[in-house]
């Protein structure tokens, strides 16, 4: 809703069949103000352009119809939830139930609230049951579904396998501590990464392409000029948008 006619039509001219990554009906007004300035829903505008290539990622889509989702599930769209967010800007949940009737691929994100992503994890299926009204509209499962479509969507566009330790994918890990108060066995083990390791996510050790970045809770490069950098880098942007 605040990009230009204009602007889109630049957009489509130049970017061939690369994929969009776009905000989508993250608030009511979004649409509202789409329907007002431009007489079309915000998905039925994107599609106007030609812009919802395949593999594209709209972001939200809390406040979209059904007519918008028949039309992502066309055009081989993804949508990426992002529970934390939406909370905290109290802006709703986007209709599972719905998207998923469509077979429309989830992602999970956290649009940059934070960085632990274990966290939008944990809110998506508590937050998701309380808005779909069920304590088996989204499961366990369905949390499972939406992360292994992330190691799809990056394994497809990337050329790279990840997300299963085995031969041909790459060596990206982590080592979580974790003593499981109860038996843990495989018909139980996801309820305790669940319920146990996320609750508490803290890992140890990290692997990035078989080469380790962390051992013991300490990161194998000197942080501190990083960090000096990164709050240079923040203070000058607080201060070119108090500018603005």
């Amino acid at each position: 809703m605040s990009l230009s006619d204009e602007t889109l039509a630049k957009v489509s001219k130049n970017i061939g069949n690369t994929p969009i990554h776009i905000h989508v009906a993250e608030s009511k007004e979004d649409e509202t103000i789409s329907k007002s300035k431009y007489s079309k829903n915000i998905v039925e505008r994107l599609d106007s352009f030609g812009l919802l290539k395949d593999k594209s990622i709209l972001a939200h889509c809390v406040h979209i119809d059904e007519e918008e989702v028949k039309l992502i599930s066309k055009r081989g769209c993804y949508i990426a939830m992002n529970p934390t967010s939406n909370m905290n800007n109290a802006v709703g949940l986007a209709n599972y139930t719905m998207i998923k009737s469509y077979q429309i691929p989830c992602l999970v994100g956290n649009d940059g609230l934070g960085v632990n992503i274990t966290r939008d994890f944990l809110n998506l299926v508590f937050a998701m049951k309380n808005r779909l009204s069920g304590p088996a509209k989204f499961t366990l499962e369905d949390l499972v579904q939406c992360i292994n479509n992330g190691y799809k969507y990056i394994g497809n566009i990337l050329n790279i396998k990840i997300g299963r330790i085995e031969k041909g994918y790459k060596a990206d890990m982590i080592a979580v501590p974790y003593t499981p108060p109860t038996p843990m066995n495989e018909s139980n083990a996801l309820g305790h990464i669940f319920f146990g390791v996320f609750d508490n996510f803290h890992p140890k050790d990290t692997w990035c392409s078989g080469k380790c970045l962390m051992r013991d809770y300490k990161v194998s490069i000197d942080d501190k000029d990083i960090y000096f950098e990164a709050s240079k880098s923040a203070q000058g942007l607080w201060n070119r948008v108090n500018k603005s």
